[in-house]
């Protein structure tokens, strides 16, 4: 997997939970679907990007859309 240290600024949280604190559950998961739709449109486009790199991206916003999905649905 790549890097992601550039994904939390020092003395913060990762970027996803400051995005859930700033914005709400809701609307970070609609980000996340909406992300992994964008990879899914340009996997194979973005120059000097391995389609390796992009799955990966995708798996990820995926995977965090239904980890979000499920704790939305439990705190209802």
């Amino acid at each position: 997997m790549h890097d992601t240290s550039h994904y939390r600024k020092q003395g913060h949280k990762e970027c996803i939970d400051e995005m859930i604190d700033n914005f709400g559950l809701y609307n970070t998961i609609i980000f996340c679907r909406i992300t992994a739709y964008k990879y899914k449109y340009r996997i194979g486009l973005k120059a000097n990007n391995d389609t390796k790199t992009e799955l990966e991206k995708i798996a990820w916003y995926e995977n965090k859309e239904k980890e979000l999905l499920q704790r939305y649905f439990e705190n209802e």
